[in-house]
């Protein structure tokens, strides 16, 4: 699963940062609690867990879904496991619940 700089840009929105490409192309740079550090809610576990509190998301791990709510409409996206774990898959399930959020706010 392949994701662009929009879907950076519009889960960033969704938290209330403006990001700026990084180095690599895939992390973002953001001010995090007033000092600039890359920002990869797809890599980092603590990046991930801050975006799912700032969204107000919720976990059903035993039926592996995020809920998260958009223009007052709950919706559920499903835990992919692709090969690299449920961490990882937890991670991607909350980012993406952040792009859709992010496109529904711009």
């Amino acid at each position: 699963m392949t994701f662009t700089r929009e879907d950076y840009e519009m889960a960033a929105m969704a938290a209330g940062m403006r990001i700026d490409p990084g180095l690599d192309g895939m992390d973002a740079v953001a001010i995090i609690e007033g000092v600039l550090r890359r920002w990869n809610p797809l890599t980092d576990d603590g990046d991930a867990l801050r975006l799912a509190i700032k969204l107000g998301l919720y976990l059903n791990m035993p039926g592996l879904e995020v809920g998260y709510r958009v223009d007052h409409v709950t919706h559920i996206e499903r835990i992919v496991l692709i090969g690299d774990g449920l961490e990882a898959a937890t991670r991607r399930a909350i980012f993406r619940a952040a792009v859709a959020v992010g496109r529904a706010m711009s």
